[in-house]
């Protein structure tokens, strides 16, 4: 059976559709710098007016039931919503670009929902909004809603480096304007002042762009509140630098990240053009001490695990760990105890750094 197709037929069983995930998206793995790409420009990208397009052939929405279960530990914070999935398309006639979309959100849930964006890895995909799933259910059975940004492949000339962050500010002007494409059976509406980014490989450095790091060209969008970047890059990938703990990408990144890498990954990137101990862990050990920012490494996971091939308990703790940590430092939710992000010490390693000022970790231990 076809990947795609068993998304729309199988999407109640969350473990089979993950496996079906992985397979699909090979391409999400990789992260070889873009040769072709002429550098950013130092002015930003802005797009244009947008058009929602229906693609082809895609069901407008489905239903996952006792999705909970498989996603979610027993003693999740009540109650639990269904979850309902959609797809659409925009385009961007600035830039003559297609950006599909697949949204997970809670149904019976009427009232504003935080938005958590999503962006996967790889150069550029037609289906990379389609992978992910256990992340997007998650956070949508947990009350929130969840937008996975397709990255198609960048035009000729252009680069994935500047297309990515500008395809997430399109995405946020559109639901701003009225033409983000909801789910039917989602009753409630999306909070477009409280907005969280997450992001593997090409994603993570799309967190971080769209979150105020440095990558050589303005591409911070201010409706960001936090990030969860997942296999982030450290120097030398993607216009990321490091000359000090003062002049670096990330001394500028003042939101709330919570960073997870796996640990047969940390050193070294896909591609190995980068093999440096602890290189993963550069963005964590150079982010201002402004916001609470966190680290887990999972314990020997490689690149592609951190995503859509790793086991389910894997993707349960990771897809988890995001949920607890966008509940917290995106919706507010004060029955969340930040203490507990990524706090599983048989699965993963967590280091914590508490903002200087106003953080929430004060009484961790």
């Amino acid at each position: 059976m076809n990947c795609s197709v068993a998304v729309r037929l199988v999407l109640g069983a969350s473990v089979a559709l993950a496996a079906c995930a992985g397979s699909a998206t090979d391409v999400a793995d990789d992260e070889a710098p873009d040769a072709t790409a002429s550098t950013p420009s130092s002015t930003r990208v802005h797009s244009g007016p947008t058009t929602p397009v229906a693609p082809p052939g895609s069901a407008s929405s489905t239903t996952i039931n006792d999705q909970a279960s498989a996603l979610l530990p027993a003693d999740a914070d009540p109650p639990l919503f269904d979850v309902v999935v959609g797809e659409a398309e925009l385009f961007d006639s600035v830039r003559d670009r297609r950006i599909p979309y697949r949204t997970y959100a809670p149904r019976g849930h009427d009232a504003a929902a935080p938005l958590l964006l999503v962006s996967h890895g790889g150069r550029g995909s037609d289906r990379g909004h389609r992978s992910g799933e256990h992340i997007g259910s998650a956070l949508a059975a947990a009350g929130l809603v969840a937008v996975h940004i397709g990255h198609t492949l960048p035009a000729e000339g252009r680069s994935p480096n500047v297309e990515r962050p500008a395809d997430v500010t399109v995405v946020l002007d559109a639901l701003e304007d009225g033409l983000l494409t909801l789910p039917a059976e989602f009753d409630g509406t999306v909070d477009i002042d409280r907005v969280g980014h997450v992001g593997h490989s090409w994603g993570a450095y799309t967190a971080h762009a769209v979150a105020g790091a440095d990558f050589g060209a303005p591409f911070a969008d201010p409706r960001i509140d936090a990030i969860a970047p997942i296999s982030p890059q450290g120097a030398d990938q993607f216009g990321g630098f490091d000359r000090g703990p003062d002049d670096n990408t990330w001394i500028a990144m003042h939101l709330p990240a919570l960073n997870l890498v796996g640990g047969a990954e940390m050193d070294s990137n896909v591609t190995g053009s980068i093999d440096r101990d602890g290189w993963r862990r550069e963005p964590f050990d150079r982010y201002p001490d402004t916001s609470d920012t966190f680290l887990v490494v999972v314990d020997g996971q490689d690149h592609g695990q951190m995503w859509g091939r790793g086991s389910a308990e894997i993707q349960s703790f990771v897809a988890d760990s995001i949920v607890d940590f966008m509940r917290v430092y995106v919706a507010g939710d004060v029955r969340v105890d930040p203490c507990d992000i990524g706090n599983v010490a048989s699965l993963a390693m967590l280091e914590r750094r508490p903002a200087a000022e106003g953080s929430s970790l004060g009484a961790c231990p």
